[in-house]
């Protein structure tokens, strides 16, 4: 998974349009499905801003401390199974 597949999927499972995040933060309502069509990587400040409208943060966690509520993003020296992994 990329920011973008874990931001769809985040908004899916809550109930929020990706059409409404946008206009959310001053931002069109295409801003999601054109910067995910384009590849490209937000900021880790716009980021946080995206998941925020969802009711999400993009926050470090100790790796012993990630649950399968946790959307992780790379690789980890951990294997935990448990975790949705991008």
């Amino acid at each position: 998974m990329n920011f973008w597949e874990i931001l769809y999927t985040i908004a899916d499972n809550v109930g929020v349009p990706t059409t409404q995040i946008g206009p959310k933060l001053g931002l069109n309502r295409e801003y999601v499905a054109n910067a995910k069509s384009k590849q490209i990587n937000p900021s880790l400040v716009v980021a946080g801003r995206l998941l925020s409208v969802c009711g999400y943060a993009l926050t470090a966690t100790p790796l012993d401390k990630i649950t399968s509520d946790c959307f992780v993003i790379g690789e980890t020296s951990q294997n935990d199974d448990q975790a949705n992994r991008a």
